[in-house]
């Protein structure tokens, strides 16, 4: 792909979620699709991950947004941190135990916090050891963006 057009594209991605509360994956589709930009799902959500985009709760609904100033170096260590801590990723129920190499659970759980995972209840973390507790019904979800990090 042009890298031109991708970086036109991202920067009216940006704009879009400044501007509207777009909800799903498909409502930012359509809003390009209003600037005659044809895009397909997977596009999109290769663009929000390298936006570093973020959905945030406002009220009982969930938006897109833009990261915070910062928040992009967050994503950047989290995925640091689980390429080179992050052992294994267990799953029971809505209870996610992510093992790291000894020392450094307490780092990589903070930054799990930091980057406030929709679903994530909370983490409570050991020497190498993280419980991470889920809303019922999203923990697919969740160890997807986990395991997202590792790649």
């Amino acid at each position: 792909m042009n890298k031109y057009k991708k970086e036109k594209r991202q920067a009216l991605i940006k704009e879009i979620l400044k501007t509207y509360e777009v909800e799903t994956e498909e409502d930012l589709v359509l809003h390009l699709k209003k600037h005659n930009i044809d895009i397909t799902q997977p596009t999109i959500a290769k663009d929000l991950k390298e936006l570093g985009v973020i959905k945030v709760n406002k009220g009982n609904k969930s938006y897109y947004a833009l990261p915070e100033e910062g928040s992009e170096s967050i994503l950047k260590k989290i995925e640091f941190a689980f390429e080179n801590f992050v052992r294994e990723i267990v799953v029971e129920d809505n209870l996610i135990l992510v093992k790291t190499t000894p020392g450094n659970a307490n780092s990589v759980a903070w930054l799990i916090d930091k980057y406030e995972i929709k679903g994530i209840l909370g983490t409570v973390a050991g020497d190498d050891t993280i419980l991470v507790v889920t809303k019922r019904g999203t923990t697919k979800d969740i160890i997807k963006q986990l395991e997202d990090f590792k790649k």
